[in-house]
């Protein structure tokens, strides 16, 4: 009994846990973002109209293959990806991965991404 308890907990801390363990460190999502990078919202578009970001093009996960191909093109650019918990544009980065496109990044959550999109305009992202 306390081993299906403990791997319960393990699998829950897995879901939660798991994708901010390959978030996109904001310093670097800053210097993508400076660099012409596209920020990619994957929220709803309900979520999107009450509180956006500058510059993000708004592409729902459920919706991202048709969405990104609509507003973007097929770029080369580097895509940084972000919703409001992060578990959306995990979601989301690996779909887009699927289809092709390379270079796709997850930032997490909206408060990161505000936080990228301000260094990115005042010039303190990482470099390379």
């Amino acid at each position: 009994m306390n081993f299906i308890a403990l791997g319960l907990l393990l699998l829950a801390g897995l879901i939660f846990f798991g994708p901010r363990l390959r978030w996109l460190k904001v310093t670097k999502a800053a210097r993508l973002l400076a660099d012409g990078a596209h920020l990619v919202d994957v929220r709803s578009r309900r979520e999107f109209r009450e509180h956006r970001i500058p510059g993000a093009v708004n592409c729902p996960v459920g919706e991202i293959g048709r969405e990104v191909r609509k507003e973007l093109g097929e770029t080369e650019k580097p895509l940084v990806l972000f919703c409001q918990s992060g578990v959306r544009s995990a979601a989301g980065a690996r779909q887009l991965r699927q289809l092709g496109y390379a270079e796709v990044y997850n930032l997490g959550t909206y408060a990161r991404a505000r936080r990228a999109f301000a260094e990115a305009k005042q010039g303190k992202g990482e470099t390379a």
